[in-house]
């Protein structure tokens, strides 16, 4: 089985298209399979966007229509500015930025997310340490 990624075209098409509806767009990144060049034919297209103002339900289904019929697959829509930081934090690191590498803003996001990412991470060591040394999720 052949990987998929998107090409520069395609890439370019998520960028104009997301731009062209919903304006005030700082960010946009793909990420996930599509993003490492592992996608099949059957994969969907992870995209994450951050906007000034939240993506409501009405303008996702504007965005995933459009971008599903420009690039012919199915669309995954993650609003930055209402994901949990583990998400988030994925998204970002792992992801490729298409949209907003010289906003000021998209750089303080990604550092805020990466150390929310990381006090997540040392407030989980706690809880599995307990976990742990209880023996037990629930309980003595």
């Amino acid at each position: 089985m052949t990987k998929k990624s998107l090409s520069k075209a395609q890439r370019s098409k998520i960028v104009t298209t997301i731009l062209g509806i919903a304006g005030d767009v700082e960010a946009i990144y793909l990420y996930g399979s599509m993003a490492r060049g592992e996608g099949r034919d059957d994969s969907d297209i992870d995209i994450a966007i951050m906007r000034l103002a939240p993506i409501d339900a009405s303008l996702a289904l504007e965005l995933r229509t459009e971008l599903g019929a420009a690039l012919s697959r199915d669309i995954d829509l993650l609003d930055l500015r209402r994901t949990p930081t583990e998400m988030a934090f994925q998204a970002v690191t792992d992801g490729i930025l298409l949209h907003g590498e010289s906003d000021p803003a998209v750089a303080l996001y990604e550092n805020s997310i990466m150390s929310m990412y990381a006090a997540l991470q040392l407030e989980r060591r706690e809880i599995i340490a307990d976990i742990v040394a209880r023996g037990s999720v629930y309980g003595s």
